[in-house]
């Protein structure tokens, strides 16, 4: 794989431009070998032959074939045409070129292209000795246009460059190391879907992304740039709700794959994202891809920093930008009456920001070689309160090993979980759900389990969720740590009558994690907020109509687990951005939305003039460069180049920012209540009543046995201090027609002296000690006392124990007598008298 075919013209001005075509991006070139040879004998201190002579020896040995380039030779197509200052940063080309096919053998190899994969052929052009474009051939753009005039086919070929490439293609979490990754990282690893830098080290071109974002964070004032700069990958999620549902995704089908991408931005989108942040917009042009701000045309030149397509620093280099318009019937002019035509000026700039927060991990498929997900020493604020939401998807029996003709089923399943904290000295303090607090745990932290019985359970999905909201941890415990795993457990009998062996396994799932913080003190349950901040502008623009919103992805202030939270490195250590200066005002420093929505308003304070037209140049502007008139910068918009007559053909912005005009209002709580945001709002709100409600249920036999013990009629009001019964009974009380708890003690027995005593009815069981003398019980009234049963014990021998029926009966007598020692008697009452049993 090498150069196949190349050709050459020179355009108006004398400038050489050398077209080349390529099936991999492997080989070299008799110029490479030149520029490779005069740089060793340079360096050496030696005399360089002419690189002519050189490279004439060297053709020879070259299986490359040279062709005419016919017509133009090649044109570069520009998109932006028509878009403001504040939308379209990356802008897409497109190369045109138009070769003249001289024999058969090359016009089947230009059929073969326009038949074959994509990914295969790629156009290089250069300027001089300089790299000028790199795109992918499209194939099915490969056309064949007509005859040239000595009767050969002229074929036109079309690449792209690698931003028109890329969307579709997913940003890929391997890129991010703990949920974070710097953002000129990101770029470039997007771009490297494209297949196209490989052409870059191939040619030994040192600079491949040239780096002119103006806005730095104030702890980065030493460090400026996208490689001192990182983001968050939750940022990247299209419409990502961390306590939202996770879906189950088998990218391999085997049901065990270790990554997926679950709904991430395509890498154009996620360019799109970072260039947002500093109003930078993103060319091909020059042999590099530019990064450069609207701002930086503030001053006279633009400083770059330069990196290779590793990433690695090369250089920081300076252009100056300006290109004058030359004197009368001298280049660079205008062809006859460009047009001119205005974008209109903006009242106001809506920063409008949706802020959320999150610390999640998740499991997006089974996985046998992880049965359990965990948030591991996770640094929170410990003043403030913790949403903690737990999501476990399963199958019953799902990867679970049966035996042959096994009938198990699992009747109910254990959802087991700890979350805790440690303090800097790794104390505990673990939180418990039923108390709603922390204890310091007397051994080992042990799991918290939430039962749940499914019906019809076999071969089907399940799901359940935790979400709680905890209160704010003891001071110092800033270390979070979570931990959940589910197990299935097959009891011994399973009605109506089926007995088996009792087995607990422990289960694969899918789920996830999510742990957030309020901004405040109080806020909504799903912990997101909304803010909006009006800048206002002055001057020209304050009685037009226009409105932007602005809804950044990215802002100050939301914590370390914000999702559109930036770290910025500050020579020793990354931290939260907090006071961003602008590119366009040294002086003029905010928070990020503010920063970029007077920019914005700076920019449209005023009607921004528009020329489209052709250009006609002397070679040396580029669509990074502006033209200088009428007392105005003007920045390239979109358009052709055409290299041979060296015109360009398109649209200018005019470049007069005012910032003073654009003042912030500052910023608030806003809730915009679309219908979207109105369904959101209500769903979070469902879904965590119907997860309290889940954990409720689970706690179900706790909170009965707490309220028996602590509120039943006959409460246990102290400890018992032995092993003790006790019987659950209802009470319907018929002159308040209520049903009412009851807890009866087993074994209790109250005693009584010598006299005369109603019966304590709170006790089953009565001891009688007539050692001082009789002693008689009366019986409480029968129609009260339906179902009611009660023990009688007397001794010792002398006197004697009655029980009066009170004006019931007793088994037909109006009372009964014991008198030996040791004589028992047990009554129970059917509602209108008593009968003796035993």
């Amino acid at each position: 794989m090498a150069r196949i075919y190349y050709g050459s013209f020179k355009s108006i001005q004398n400038i050489t431009y050398r077209v080349e075509l390529w099936d991999g991006a492997n080989g070299t070139t008799l110029e490479l070998i030149t520029a490779a040879y005069a740089t060793r004998v340079t360096a050496a201190g030696g005399y360089q032959e002419g690189a002519g002579c050189l490279s004439t020896k060297l053709e020879e040995l070259s299986s490359a074939v040279e062709l005419i380039l016919s017509g133009n030779g090649f044109e570069i197509d520009r998109q932006g045409e028509g878009s403001t200052y504040y939308e379209d940063f990356t802008r897409p080309s497109r190369i045109s070129t138009t070769w003249e096919i001289p024999t058969n053998t090359v016009k089947n190899a230009f059929i073969e292209i326009g038949n074959n994969q994509e990914n295969k052929y790629a156009i290089a052009v250069y300027r001089g000795s300089d790299l000028f474009y790199v795109g992918r051939v499209i194939a099915d753009q490969a056309n064949y246009l007509r005859e040239s005039v000595d009767g050969a086919m002229i074929f036109d070929l079309v690449a792209v460059d690698a931003l028109n490439l890329i969307d579709g293609f997913n940003i890929d979490p391997a890129w991010f190391t703990d949920g974070e990754a710097i953002a000129l990282d990101i770029i470039r690893k997007s771009l490297e879907y494209a297949g196209l830098d490989d052409y870059w080290t191939n040619f030994g071109a040192s600079i491949y992304l040239k780096d002119g974002v103006t806005m730095y964070d104030t702890a980065q004032a030493s460090n400026k740039g996208l490689a001192n700069t990182k983001l968050n990958i939750l940022s990247f999620y299209n419409g990502f709700d961390a306590f939202g549902d996770i879906t189950f995704i088998d990218t391999d089908g085997t049901g065990y794959a270790s990554t997926t991408n679950i709904d991430l931005a395509n890498c154009k989108e996620a360019i799109e994202q970072i260039l947002e942040i500093y109003g930078s917009r993103m060319h091909l042009e020059s042999g590099a891809y530019w990064i450069v701000s609207d701002d930086n045309y503030n001053a006279t030149s633009i400083s770059t920093r330069n990196y290779n397509t590793s990433g690695t620093y090369q250089s920081t280099t300076t252009l100056t930008h300006a290109v004058l318009l030359g004197g009368t019937a001298t280049r660079p002019k205008w062809e006859a009456k460009p047009t001119l035509t205005y974008q209109p000026p903006v009242r106001s700039v809506d920063v409008i920001e949706e802020r959320d927060n999150a610390i999640l991990v998740v499991k997006t498929e089974p996985n046998l070689s992880s049965i359990d997900l965990s948030i591991d020493d996770e640094l929170i604020d410990a003043a403030k309160a913790i949403r903690c939401r737990m999501l476990i998807k399963w199958m019953d029996n799902s990867y679970v090993a049966i035996t042959s003709g096994s009938v198990k089923r699992y009747q109910r399943y254990a959802f087991e979980y700890r979350i805790y904290f440690k303090n800097s000295s790794g104390t505990i303090k673990q939180y418990f759900p039923n108390i709603n607090n922390y204890v310091t745990p007397s051994g080992p932290v042990t799991y918290v389990n939430e039962y749940m019985t499914i019906g019809t359970a076999r071969n089907s999905w399940n799901t359940y969720i935790f979400d709680n909201q905890l209160p704010p941890p003891p001071a110092g415990y800033n270390r979070l740590f979570v931990d959940m795993k589910i197990s299935a457990e097959q009891g011994s009998f399973i009605a109506p009558n089926s007995w088996t062996s009792s087995s607990f396994n422990q289960i694969n799932f899918w789920g996830s994690i999510a742990a957030a913080q309020p901004f405040g003190t109080v806020e909504n349950p799903n912990y997101s907020r909304i803010t909006k901040n009006t800048i206002s502008v002055a001057g020209a623009a304050s009685d037009n109509s226009q409105r932007i919103e602005w809804k950044p992805k990215y802002y100050d202030g939301e914590g370390a687990y914000g999702y559109g939270s930036i770290y910025v490195y500050n020579g020793s250590a990354w931290v939260l951005s907090s006071d961003w200066y602008s590119g366009y005002a040294s002086a003029v420093h905010d928070n990020l939305g503010t920063i970029q929505g007077r920019r914005i308003g700076g920019m449209y304070n005023k009607f921004v003039p528009v020329i489209q037209g052709t250009w006609h140049d002397l070679g040396s502007l580029t669509a990074i460069k502006t033209l200088q008139f009428d007392s105005t910068r003007w920045l390239f918009n979109g358009g052709t180049y055409n290299p041979r007559t060296e015109t360009w053909a398109g649209e200018w912005l005019g470049l007069a920012p005012d910032y003073t005009q654009a003042t912030s209002g500052g910023a608030g709580n806003y809730n915009p209540r679309t219908g979207e945001r109105v369904v959101k709002d209500r769903l979070d709100y469902h879904e965590f009543a119907i997860s309290s409600f889940n954990s409720q249920f689970s706690l179900v036999p706790q909170t009965t046995l707490e309220h028996l013990v602590n509120y039943a009629l006959q409460p246990v009001t102290t400890q018992p201090t032995q092993d003790t019964q006790y019987e659950v009974m209802l009470k319907y009380t018929d002159s308040t027609e209520a049903m009412s708890w009851m807890l009866q003690e087993h074994g209790t027995f109250k005693t009584y002296t010598v006299g005369t005593f109603a019966l304590d009815v709170t006790f089953e069981g009565h001891l009688a000690d007539c050692t001082a003398g009789n002693i008689i019980l009366n019986l409480p009234a029968a129609n009260v006392s339906k179902g009611k049963r009660y023990y009688f014990v007397k001794k010792p021998s002398a006197h004697n124990l009655r029980i009066d029926g009170a004006g019931y009966n007793i088994s037909g007598a109006d009372h009964i007598d014991l008198s030996t020692n040791y004589s028992t008697a047990i009554l129970i009452c059917d509602g209108s008298e008593w009968f003796r049993i035993a």
